[in-house]
């Protein structure tokens, strides 16, 4: 898939500087490059889906972008989110502390129960990024 423009609401360029840090010049350096785009849900529009694309800036952030993909190949954005590596890095100890804490309780936890709230996580993360 190749997104040949993004369409940029002003209610959203300014909810993504204030509440989450991201200029669009950033969000546009994440579409520039190869970026792998992920279908979160179709659309009520026939070929207008949203997606999702994550990656890497200049500056060392990991951007997460929510968009919807037009039939033109253009990008209407809808969030984003961003993360130092510092964050992912806690993030990583943090879950690695609870395995080590609780992990002969985690063993007894079916994979799909496993599955299951990280999807629940997942889908929270996305309502909030669209807030």
């Amino acid at each position: 898939m190749q997104i040949i423009d993004i369409l940029w609401l002003p209610d959203i360029v300014e909810k993504l500087a204030s509440k989450h840090g991201i200029e669009s010049a950033e969000v546009e350096e994440l579409f520039a490059g190869r970026p792998q785009f992920r279908r979160i849900q179709r659309g009520k529009i026939h070929g207008e889906d949203l997606y999702s694309t994550m990656g890497r800036t200049g500056s060392g952030r990991y951007v997460i972008v929510y968009f919807i993909r037009k039939s033109s190949g253009t990008a209407l954005v809808i969030s984003a989110g961003a993360r130092s590596r510092l964050a992912n890095i806690f993030a990583g100890l943090v879950m690695a502390l609870a395995i080590v804490l609780f992990g002969r309780f985690v063993g007894a936890i079916a994979m799909p129960s496993l599955a299951g709230l990280a999807s629940m996580k997942d889908q929270q993360n996305q309502k909030d990024q669209q807030e």
